[in-house]
């Protein structure tokens, strides 16, 4: 499978891209996210996008803003080790889509970003 869906704590998620990914994949593992978001109980949650492995995203622009915004649950996708590639489309996706595109550099980075957005949605 070339994205893996994995379950880090309350309201964190990540997609692990790998190899060659196109843009059906991206929607199917976006709805077995938001299931999974679902049987969770999360309201809100983030999304962390690890790039780390990928060799070919889809440079689908409207697909990609219409699974960035197919749950209003999603406070934000935060993007692991993007290419200037994936930069790029992220900057274009964070002008037209609703949900936000953080971009880090390790997973650990990815994971207190996260814990932060989190934690602001539960204050508010």
């Amino acid at each position: 499978m070339p994205i893996e869906i994995h379950f880090h704590e309350k309201g964190i998620y990540r997609a692990e891209w790998l190899g060659n990914v196109v843009i059906e994949e991206v929607i199917t593992e976006m709805e077995n996210v938001r299931k999974l978001a679902t049987s969770n109980g999360d309201q809100r949650f983030t999304l962390i996008v690890d790039l780390t492995a990928v060799k070919r995203i889809p440079f689908d622009i409207r697909n990609l803003s219409k699974v960035a915004d197919s749950d209003n649950r999603i406070a934000a996708f935060v993007i692991l080790k993007a290419s200037t590639t994936a930069q790029i489309l992220g900057n274009m996706l964070n002008k037209i889509a609703v949900t936000d595109f953080r971009f880090v550099d390790s997973l650990d980075e990815a994971l207190d970003v996260s814990r932060e957005l989190v934690d602001k949605l539960k204050q508010s």
